[in-house]
């Protein structure tokens, strides 16, 4: 028991004396070293809201000194480097005016999906879309994005028939930061056809632009 005991207080200091450090470049992606089981730290949450899990590799990371937990005396407590941000969240939007220079707000959902609220539009026209985003890289994201309309004449009232179909694809590539992104923007405009509501084939125009967003915290 005292053999026990004093190697067990051995442990504890090379830890808080540093040394174990070095054990945790080497050990590789099965353990941390002094008692972090990389496994475990992949169920953890996020510290902040708009970062997401992802697979930790091996290397340093910041921890404090627990002995009364279950984790096995270190907890780890910055996430940065192994939580990378994500584009999920609440973001105000503006198109460039290639692209009609649209503008408001919209969500990135952490299922894939999206939802956009255009302040440029009149509701009764129709200002909420929807599209599904997939992530591409550590910072970028594919977004393919449906629009459907009741647009009337210039200045006119809105149709009560539906009259028109956008399709976009854009192509983001969110800041570092987490705070912002930019893109590229193809858009398809079709005549809507109200017995195919999906036809693309009446094409009235195609355009490139560009968006940029900034997120909206809490």
């Amino acid at each position: 028991m005292k053999t026990s005991a004093k190697r067990s207080v051995s442990k504890a200091t090379l830890c808080l004396g540093g040394l174990c450090l070095a054990s945790l470049a080497a050990v590789g992606t099965a353990n941390a070293g002094c008692g972090i089981d990389l496994k475990s730290l992949k169920s953890l949450k996020p510290v902040s809201g708009h970062q997401q899990q992802s697979v930790l590799p091996a290397g340093l990371m910041s921890a404090v000194y627990h002995p009364d937990t279950a984790a096995g005396a270190l907890i780890a407590t910055d996430f940065h480097d192994f939580f990378p941000p994500s584009i999920v969240g609440l973001w105000k939007f503006q198109f460039s005016p290639e692209v009609g220079g649209d503008f408001g707000t919209l969500i990135w959902h952490e299922d894939g999906s999206e939802i956009m609220i255009s302040a440029a539009r009149d509701p009764a026209a129709g200002d909420v879309c929807m599209g599904v985003w997939k992530q591409t890289g550590r910072y970028t994201y594919e977004l393919n994005h449906i629009a459907m309309g009741h647009d009337g004449p210039p200045g006119g009232a809105p149709s009560p028939t539906y009259t028109t179909l956008v399709h976009l694809h854009e192509y983001i590539t969110l800041d570092p930061s987490g705070n912002s992104y930019t893109g590229t923007i193809n858009a398809l405009i079709a005549a809507g056809n109200p017995a195919n509501p999906f036809d693309e084939s009446h094409v009235l125009a195609q355009l490139t632009g560009s968006v940029t967003a900034t997120r909206v915290e809490p």
